[in-house]
């Protein structure tokens, strides 16, 4: 029988590093959690508003905590929020997860997989992941004609 939980974990101990595979879609986030170097959890399944609170929870439990997910067409508003709540958070470029060619796609796989990567990336491994740089938002100047340029 195998467990998720490290036998020598002190109970109510603050846990070094939490990572987060993230599979995002436009109702739902699946999400594959790895405390500090135990096995990966299972996928779990939140709306946004409760993934939220369920980053709250991690954020109080542990050192740090890392993320990743897919670019995608919701770009970064799940990644600025990640990181103004204190989350490390990478934006990687979407790939395809299947092995010797299987045909199977699922949201758990996908999360598992990210979070496999992360955890790798963090360990040094520079291949693992493969990120955006997420590019603050421009402050929008006012338009200005070329008339009005020359007054």
């Amino acid at each position: 029988m195998t467990s998720n939980q490290n036998k020598d974990t002190v109970p109510g101990a603050r846990a070094g590093v939490i990572k987060l595979g993230l599979d995002i879609h436009a109702s739902l986030i699946v999400v594959v959690r790895q405390v500090d170097g135990q096995a990966s959890q299972p996928p779990q399944r939140f709306s946004e508003e409760a993934f939220i609170g369920f980053v709250h929870r991690q954020l109080a439990a542990a050192e740090a905590v890392h993320s990743c997910y897919e670019a995608g067409p919701f770009g970064y508003v799940l990644h600025r929020r990640l990181t103004a709540l204190g989350v490390h958070n990478l934006v990687v470029r979407p790939r395809d997860w299947s092995t010797y060619g299987e045909r199977v796609k699922t949201d758990a796989r996908d999360a598992g997989a990210l979070c496999s990567s992360l955890d790798r990336h963090l360990a040094g491994n520079s291949g693992a992941l493969a990120g955006y740089a997420c590019r603050r938002r421009r402050r929008r100047l006012p338009v200005v004609s070329a008339a009005s340029a020359r007054a």
